[in-house]
């Protein structure tokens, strides 16, 4: 089991999404993928996006909007590095 540790304004986007009641969905997707690295990190549809400089893992999620979550791993800690729409995918 890995700890999940958030870039501030990775948190604060999570934090807006919660609050927000208009994309249950969305934030549902979200917590799955969170639910996942908190579980184990080395599944393989985590780690389908690789990101060399810095490097990172992408996790795009789909929906009304597509976001993505970008994340590091280190000695057993996920750092959550960004969190919010793919506008780069």
């Amino acid at each position: 089991m890995a700890e999940l540790w958030y870039q501030p304004e990775a948190d604060e986007a999570l934090r807006r999404l919660e609050a927000d009641v208009a994309r249950p969905q969305l934030l549902a997707a979200v917590n799955r993928v969170l639910d996942q690295l908190e579980a184990d990190p080395g599944v393989e549809w985590v780690r389908r996006h690789r990101f060399v400089d810095p490097p990172l893992w992408a996790v795009v999620i789909p929906g009304e909007e597509e976001w993505a979550l970008l994340w590091s791993l280190r000695e057993g800690e996920v750092t959550v590095e960004y969190l919010g729409p793919a506008w780069f995918a």
